[in-house]
């Protein structure tokens, strides 16, 4: 019996062993815990705005404590896959257990529990995805950004995009809108991974930009696809413009380096309109914070100033534009202001490649001023070569005209008729040079709008030439030759006496 007894006890001891939490369970415990300390702090400032409870999930101050929840469980998807498949069912359980008390708040028109039954659904979505993220696990980012499968439901582009559209649709809680605004800057983000940056790309994150001024974590993305992009396609760098659509604009060139513009603006070409409004965005982030508001949740503070990936991105877009010292400074900037993490050694890394990039840009810039210049000097040779040849057609055109003047002389016995060939071989002469110089203007390519004057004199000299050469050969033709036919000629027309 003893022994019995000594046997079940042994086997509860198992049992009350086996049944402690996991360290896996504490740390989902401990994040409800840091998700209810980013709750009440968001709550508090946006307490008795509406008749419903609101908090911005896009608040900068919200992302970043989120993002610090990811790191801190980072360890769970980067051990054994059973670790691993065990942390995410877990999360999986979180997500769906609180989306469901929230779909039934919602029914239930609670007005003050739906939000934080969201919130919380949300916070456990956005841990998972940005580990994933971060990690570059492109299945799983897909599944938690896009896919809405029976596995996992709850993606955002699944229920939750849906439930936020009903929500603003259906019930008018208009101020959820900006959620849709940040799962839009959640989608572009993975797709920035799963497919790599792209022009269609920076341009669904710019217009994210517009809709969202003073939102500096779309802002920052922006910049860093541009960045990405640009720095891998440098041939898409420069482009054409025209001088009359760059002052309709108002296109200001003083973000570019002073001698790399001198360079362009002279070859009439510009850097991407992209990467200036990248650069421009990214200023105002990192230094002025302009067109921001002096309170509230969106504010650029000094501590935001020296946020490390700002200051990165904003010296990578000023070696775009040719300025290699102040984005060697900013660069250096963002590697003093990184954190102290296990990630620490390959993010020092990853910026110290980004110092070397800045000098294979600034070899690429110099070496296309420079392409620029030599295919500048052989236009200029070949204009010379073709004004040459205009010169020797007006010379060779002048020694006919005197030419033929001096032979016709020598054949015309009437002075009227003399004063007729000059001057039919001078209009003659006149139409066959403004052809010349007509011909000048176009081979040189100057454009109507800039050289609307020359264009207007040669084409008066031509119709001036033209009309007067016809006029002077009809009248030419009907002039009598001698007396007889004068006398002739006016017996045909004013009639016999």
């Amino acid at each position: 019996m003893a022994k019995t007894k000594s046997g079940k006890a042994t086997e509860s001891a198992k049992s009350t062993k086996t049944a402690k939490p996991s360290k896996l369970d504490k740390s989902i415990g401990e994040m409800q815990k840091e998700f209810e300390k980013i709750w009440n702090a968001l709550l508090v400032s946006e307490k008795d705005k509406r008749d419903y409870v609101f908090v911005d999930i896009s608040n900068r101050t919200c992302e970043e404590e989120l993002t610090e929840v990811a790191k801190k469980n980072s360890i769970f998807l980067s051990q054994s896959a059973k670790v691993s498949e065990t942390f995410l069912k877990k999360m999986e359980t979180e997500i769906a257990t609180f989306f469901q008390s929230a779909e039934k708040n919602i029914k239930n028109n609670d007005k003050q529990n739906f939000t934080q039954q969201l919130f919380y659904s949300f916070a456990y979505l956005f841990v998972v995805y940005t580990l994933a993220r971060r990690e570059s696990r492109k299945k799983l980012l897909n599944r938690y950004t896009f896919e809405n499968d029976n596995n996992c439901s709850y993606s955002v582009k699944g229920k939750f995009s849906s439930t936020i559209q009903d929500l603003i649709e259906t019930h008018k809680y208009e101020a959820f809108a900006s959620w849709n605004g940040f799962f839009l800057h959640m989608e572009y983000m993975a797709e920035a991974i799963i497919e790599g940056p792209s022009e269609e790309l920076i341009d669904k994150t710019h217009a994210l930009c517009r809709d969202y001024p003073s939102q500096q974590g779309y802002a920052n993305h922006f910049g860093e696809l541009v960045a990405n992009f640009y720095s891998l396609h440098l041939e898409k760098l420069f482009v054409a413009y025209d001088e009359d659509e760059v002052k309709d604009k108002k296109i200001k060139f003083h973000d570019v380096d002073k001698s790399l513009n001198k360079v362009l603006f002279h070859y009439k070409k510009m850097i991407e309109p992209r990467v200036i409004f990248g650069l421009k965005k990214m200023h105002d982030i990192v230094l002025e914070g302009k067109g921001k508001k002096n309170s509230g949740p969106n504010e650029v503070t000094k501590e935001e100033h020296s946020y490390a990936k700002f200051h990165l991105n904003y010296g990578r877009l000023l070696a775009l534009v040719g300025k290699a010292d102040e984005a060697r400074m900013q660069i250096m900037e963002a590697i003093n202001g990184i954190k102290d993490s296990p990630t620490r050694a390959s993010t020092l890394a990853r910026y110290e490649d980004y110092l070397r990039e800045i000098v294979s840009i600034r070899a690429f810039l110099d070496m296309k001023m420079e392409f620029l210049t030599v295919s500048e000097a052989q236009e200029q040779l070949k204009s010379e070569k073709i004004t040459n040849i205009a010169y020797v057609s007006i010379f060779s055109a002048l020694v006919g005209f005197v030419t033929a003047t001096l032979s016709s002389m020598a054949q015309v016995s009437s002075l009227t008729h003399l004063a007729l060939l000059i001057s039919l071989v001078a209009f003659a002469f006149g139409f066959v040079i403004s052809l010349i110089l007509l011909f000048i203007l176009l081979v040189n390519r100057k454009r109507v709008k800039s050289n609307k004057g020359a264009y207007a004199i040669v084409a008066m000299s031509l119709s001036v030439c033209l009309i007067s050469f016809v006029v002077i050969l009809v009248l030419s033709f009907f002039m009598p030759s001698s007396p007889l036919e004068a006398e002739a000629l006016s017996f045909i027309l004013l009639g016999a006496k």
